[in-house]
């Protein structure tokens, strides 16, 4: 008899332990699953030596990708980049008290963490002083003329953004002059960049550009004719800055962003991302959690039934309620893929999408042991296919919920601890803050140590009574480069260690008052340089009969051991824990039975 696992799957909680696929798992901790083996998460590193903003929850990298620099932010912040033609790196946010704009020159022009506080606010007010008239002399034609004007800012070094209109004016000629107007006011510059006043007078069925003058001037006289005013027709009358309290911002292919506030999804004009008008804007019967955009359609994540929306142009845009009831537990919780948004609600992850929809782990796990995760905690990405709900809880713990929509049986855990997490667009790695020392890591990068990682099968039922009597590990031979590596970490810990010894003798302890700078270290922290973890050159194997443990200790691969006798059971399991690579794990009656694979 024999029992053989060699493609290792993750954990299905909601089956009982007897009831699994033999590839399946009672816990996968730390461990890749992408090949069918066992293969370990690695060690994350350090993605940038810009400081962050103390106590972050969200960045976003902003550049080239050779030289991209982070923004951070202590709070749930949402980044779109521009939806227009852009060579500056402007970007778009919300959730940092009034929506923002910046740039990367604009980001950086302090030192860091960027962007501080140098951005621009997102929209141009429109100017709220009524202008007034008086006749002078000129070339305007006698009759019944409307004015108003608006207010320009600049966004980067070549982007013009206009403001609706002013209150009108109105003024009669009996005859050719011209028409003065003052009073012309200025708006507040705070957080704004004005650089003109355009003033505009209709042509009997519209308004027309008559001048453009340098914001600081409050006056102008139009003596122009009706053929010398050839200035395009007005165009903002409608473009309001988008709401104060407006949430959740992402960017179409449509040269749209789109965000919500409340119950309602707003949407800027096509092309022009600072106006955002009104009669855009649409309502749901619910109060909206947060909205995730994918292709031309958003998904949007309510407090009760979900909605999906499809569209190319604002006006045209339709919004489908979803018929399940899922509401989502948490805004940070919310990520896309090429599906669809994924959420958390109290029973799962839910997918809304054009093809997919509805909760998709329920045949990994149940509601109740989906909340001792604390999704309501989650700060979560798509990397790889898969879902990452980062979890940070007083109760649970710190970690990582890993769950993947392809494989809709597995669910694997990572110990990783993190207040926020993204897969850089530039790049394509997923990168996150640390929630110990604020500092931003790469995660799983190829040259790391690896974590080392936990897999327990299920447990195996033979219809008789009986004892095992070997196992064997089946891995990849230990290689030049494996030894390689380890001489390496060897050898760095060899110098942390002198080191180590050196500021010991140095007499400067652990917490001795003013002996480091404030803020260099975290409290209670050391001087001291923690070891590498070594790369395991064997593997820690553990088996239990009939719920007791048989067997605990490290063992090399590809060698053939005895297990205990003098009892027989029934039930099996086993568990693997390492750094190695496994291929397969082999229990048998006999030494014969591994021998013919």
């Amino acid at each position: 008899m024999k029992i053989r696992v060699d493609a290792f799957t993750g954990s299905m909680p909601r089956m009982a332990s007897n009831l699994l696929p033999i590839s399946a798992a009672q816990e996968a901790k730390n461990v890749k699953l992408w090949a069918g083996s066992l293969r370990s998460v690695n060690t994350p590193e350090q993605a940038s030596i810009v400081a962050l903003t103390a106590n972050s929850q969200s960045f976003y990298m902003l550049g080239d990708p050779a030289s991209e620099v982070p923004l951070s932010w202590s709070t749930d912040v949402d980044v779109a980049a521009s939806p227009i033609s852009d060579s500056e790196y402007r970007v778009y946010y919300t959730g940092d008290g009034l929506p923002k704009k910046t740039t990367l020159a604009l980001a950086t022009s302090a030192s860091a963490p960027y962007p501080g506080s140098n951005w621009y606010y997102l929209g141009v007010p429109a100017p709220t002083a009524t202008p007034s008239a008086s006749t002078t002399t000129g070339s305007v034609p006698a009759g019944t003329w409307v004015y108003c004007y608006t207010v320009v800012t600049q966004f980067g070094t070549t982007l013009l953004e206009e403001s609706a209109t002013s209150p009108t004016v109105t003024i009669t000629l009996s005859g050719t002059g011209g028409v003065a107007l003052t009073g012309m006011t200025s708006p507040s510059t705070t957080g704004r960049n004005h650089v003109y006043k355009r003033i505009y007078r209709t042509t009997g069925t519209s308004f027309q550009l008559v001048a453009q003058i340098p914001f600081a001037n409050t006056t102008y006289t139009d003596t122009l004719s009706a053929t010398g005013i050839l200035g395009d027709a007005l165009q903002t009358a409608t473009w309001t800055p988008p709401p104060d309290d407006l949430q959740g911002i992402c960017a179409l292919p449509s040269g749209v962003l789109v965000g919500f506030r409340k119950n309602e999804i707003w949407f800027s004009e096509p092309g022009y991302p600072h106006a955002w008008p009104v009669a855009y804007m649409q309502a749901l019967d619910t109060q909206i959690v947060g909205i995730k955009a994918f292709g031309n359609n958003v998904g949007v994540a309510t407090q009760a039934f979900p909605y999906f929306g499809s569209g190319v142009h604002p006006d045209g845009f339709t919004f489908q309620k979803m018929p399940f009831l899922e509401p989502c537990l948490s805004k940070r919780s919310l990520a896309a893929d090429e599906f669809g948004m994924l959420y958390a609600s109290s029973n799962g992850i839910v997918s809304v999408g054009s093809d997919t929809s509805g909760l998709i782990s329920s045949n990994a796990i149940t509601r109740d042991e989906f909340l001792a995760f604390a999704p309501s905690t989650f700060s979560s990405c798509v990397y790889e296919r898969r879902y990452y709900g980062f979890y940070n809880d007083a109760t649970y713990g710190v970690g990582a919920f890993v769950f993947s929509r392809n494989d809709p049986g597995q669910v694997t855990v990572l110990t990783s601890p993190a207040t926020g997490a993204a897969v850089d667009k530039s790049t394509a790695r997923m990168l996150f803050i640390g929630s110990t020392d604020n500092k931003l890591y790469r995660f799983d990068p190829p040259t790391t140590v690896p974590y080392t990682y936990t897999w327990k099968s299920k447990l195996f039922e033979i219809p008789a009574a009986a004892n095992f009597s070997c196992v064997r590990i089946v891995g990849k031979s230990t290689s030049a480069a494996d030894a390689s590596a380890q001489a390496a970490v060897d050898a760095a810990n060899a110098a942390i260690t002198t080191a180590n010894a050196s500021a010991y003798a140095s007499g400067v302890p652990n917490s001795e008052i003013d002996a480091i700078e404030i803020n260099a270290m975290a409290i209670n922290g050391s001087v001291l340089t923690p070891l590498i973890p070594s790369i395991e050159k064997t593997v820690g194997f553990s088996i239990w009969a009939d719920g007791n443990l048989k067997l605990s200790g490290d063992f090399a691969q590809n060698v053939t051991y005895r297990l205990p006798a003098g009892f027989r059971a029934t039930n099996w399991e086993f568990s693997v824990t390492g750094q190695r690579e496994v291929l397969a794990v082999e229990i048998a009656d006999s030494p014969q039975e591994l021998a013919h694979g």
